[in-house]
């Protein structure tokens, strides 16, 4: 699947979660950004703090978004930023990805899409605010 395969199939991915979404009123935070908070599912959190947004999917792997995640009137962002699958090698190595998303009220849907063709994959997330990923033990 090429890279701009990849793109289409989370954009589409993100448009469609929208539709399972709360109907709830969109909260692009204070002038226009990502809130502080954190959004998770059992598989997945997004955490926004002071100066830094992270992402990790437990026993998958983790990354970075800008410290400022600008979010639209509709609730939609779209930035770059990196991502490193959880290995046994101390140093692998972070990849750029893109995370597009949307806010609709304490619901958020995620797409993390690698830019890196060497490490193709597109993965979704709908998550809700104020919760905690929990994972209790990775599979073999």
């Amino acid at each position: 699947m090429t890279h701009l395969h990849l793109v289409a199939v989370a954009a589409m991915i993100v448009l469609l979660s929208g539709v399972t979404l709360a109907q709830g009123p969109v909260d692009p935070g204070p002038e226009g950004v990502l809130p502080i908070g954190r959004w998770a599912q059992k598989r997945g959190q997004l955490s926004t703090r002071n100066q830094a947004v992270t992402f990790v999917e437990p026993c998958v792997g983790n990354g970075f978004l800008p410290s400022v995640v600008p979010v639209d009137s509709d609730g939609r962002f779209d930035v770059e930023g990196t991502f490193r699958f959880s290995t046994p090698v101390p140093e692998a190595p972070y990849f750029p990805v893109r995370y597009v998303g949307q806010l609709r009220g304490t619901h958020m849907a995620l797409a993390v899409i690698s830019l890196d063709p060497e490490h193709p994959f597109v993965r979704a997330y709908q998550l809700r605010k104020g919760r905690k990923a929990s994972f209790r033990g990775c599979p073999d």
